[in-house]
């Protein structure tokens, strides 16, 4: 366990390994967040072409993208990145430990285990394996809550909402102060449709301390998911102020005010001259502008490769949805949000947003 324990531990070094230099700094640092912080890898694959970086951040921008990796259990690809990192700069550090841990993982029983309990397609055989390491560490409070932690993320992939929430609850006793436990408890109660609970909890939370960037947006959206659309604006502003970059939460702020009737057109032309909006972003914009087509949309989604080609599909599937049903097109809406629905991974704001217009016919 102690090298799996190294492992975990080193996944958000090298964000802060060294300094970023070259080009726009505001941009780079930018993109680094949103794929250290946010495992974006969108963010990621953008952070690597970026033109005209140094070998010293470009390194650095492979190791991030190999900790991400890693954290999605793609450990050949996350391989591939850190060698690429040292070949870039030798003198890596963080980068030379973070390979020296990805490659004793290769045969470690344990690390199998660790696998199949965060990605065994198989739930019941995700969940079988978590309870391994749940029983495993009885008598270690801090290990023992993380393997509740990732045995209630595999309750929430099959959809066994309570017993996610008793595990994260029993995580909570054994160590309340961990990394993430905040969020994971009210992504579980979101995901299971009790938004008020979810809201309480959360708020209860930023009682005790700083909220996450990302907490900030589940604010927001729980308060849109509740019907107080003027609330959730006022929530996306201030996620954006605390994180600049975070595009998303100008965006929703931008198309939520379109709900409300309001002339957001300034705002997203904005947003197109945005350095961190991606080309889908831009052709969603387009088109929510009257300046664009679903087929643009639709094509820029094909360029995404992978499991985020799926995200991107669902975020054009959500907005060519929510456009038809602000101006009125039932037929429309009611089919393009219905295959948002069955496209986006259920912890997606565009998953639980779709279902919700899906069950309003109007605008309230």
């Amino acid at each position: 366990m102690k090298r799996l324990a190294a492992a975990l531990a080193l996944l958000g070094l090298l964000f802060a390994a060294k300094p970023l230099l070259a080009q726009d700094e505001a941009t780079i640092k930018g993109a680094f967040i949103m794929c250290a912080q946010q495992s974006l890898m969108i963010a990621c694959d953008d952070l690597i072409a970026m033109p005209n970086l140094s070998d010293t951040v470009r390194s650095n921008a492979y190791g991030v993208r190999s900790s991400v990796l890693a954290r999605l259990g793609r450990l050949e690809e996350a391989k591939h990145d850190i060698a690429k990192a040292l070949e870039l700069d030798p003198g890596n550090a963080p980068a030379a430990k973070f390979r020296a841990v990805l490659l004793g993982l290769k045969q470690s029983p344990e690390m199998t285990v660790f696998d199949r309990c965060q990605h065994d397609p198989d739930t019941k055989s995700r969940i079988e394996a978590c309870s391994a390491f749940v029983k495993q560490y009885a008598s270690d409070p801090a290990r023992q809550a993380a393997a509740f932690d990732l045995r209630a993320a595999a309750f929430n992939a099959e959809g066994a909402y309570d017993k996610a929430i008793a595990d994260l609850a029993a995580a909570d006793k054994l160590a309340p102060d961990r990394e993430g436990a905040l969020d994971h408890m009210v992504v579980t109660i979101t995901q299971s449709g009790d938004y008020a609970r979810a809201l309480r909890v959360l708020e209860d939370g930023a009682k005790r301390g700083k909220i996450s960037t990302d907490m900030m947006m589940s604010r927001a959206g729980l308060r849109y998911f509740m019907g107080d659309r003027t609330g959730a604006v006022v929530a996306f502003d201030a996620a954006s102020t605390q994180q600049p970059n975070l595009v998303m939460a100008k965006f929703w702020s931008a198309i939520i005010r379109l709900e409300l009737h309001q002339d957001a057109e300034r705002d997203l032309r904005r947003l197109l001259d945005d350095p961190m909006m991606s080309p889908l972003g831009a052709a969603i914009i387009k088109y929510r502008l009257g300046e664009g087509s679903r087929q643009a949309i639709l094509a820029e989604t094909t360029k995404i490769p992978g499991k985020e080609g799926q995200t991107g599909l669902c975020m054009a599937l959500f907005n060519l949805g929510h456009d038809a049903w602000i101006h009125g097109k039932a037929s429309d809406a009611d089919q393009t949000l219905g295959e948002a629905v069955q496209t986006c991974d259920p912890t997606a704001a565009e998953y639980q947003a779709a279902k919700l217009l899906l069950a309003r016919p109007a605008l309230q």
